[in-house]
């Protein structure tokens, strides 16, 4: 009886050995998988950023036409990415704008304004402006205060 009994146990450790080592590996792969997305993300995260900070632009002047009901601004866009408007606000309030460029008089496509180049953006007048606030396709925010 003794030797049976020493075999069911040694049986019975190699079991929870088996086990352990499939539970362990299932937990190396999750894990795994898991690790991959959070430096996935991390690493487009830092690629969006660097591609923010790529976009520099200014607003070089600003004219008022209460006239007609429009504002105008000349947006110089000077960084290497261009810069595609999203999202536009005149004293909080959205505006939908239009842009050409200054130079050829041509508008340009998508609100997108091209690195080196002078763009018109005309909106329509909400009240006196004293803010002009852009939100780019790439999630960055500009601010001016008029006046």
């Amino acid at each position: 009886m003794n030797d049976s009994r020493g075999v069911s146990e040694l049986v019975g450790a190699l079991i929870l050995i088996a086990i352990n080592l499939s539970v362990g590996a299932v937990m190396l792969q999750l894990y795994s998988k898991r690790t991959g997305l959070v430096a996935s993300g991390i690493l487009q995260a830092s690629r969006l950023q660097e591609r923010r900070m790529r976009q520099l632009f200014s607003l070089v002047h600003f004219y008022d036409d209460s006239s007609s009901g429009t504002c105008a601004f000349y947006l110089y866009s000077y960084g290497p990415e261009p810069v595609t408007l999203e999202r536009v606000w005149v004293n909080e309030t959205e505006v939908q704008p239009s842009l050409t460029d200054t130079y050829t008089g041509l508008p340009l496509e998508n609100l997108t304004i091209p690195s080196g180049t002078l763009a018109k953006m005309v909106v329509s007048r909400p009240g006196e402006p004293h803010q002009l606030t852009l939100l780019t396709s790439l999630g960055a925010i500009y601010s001016w205060r008029l006046g």
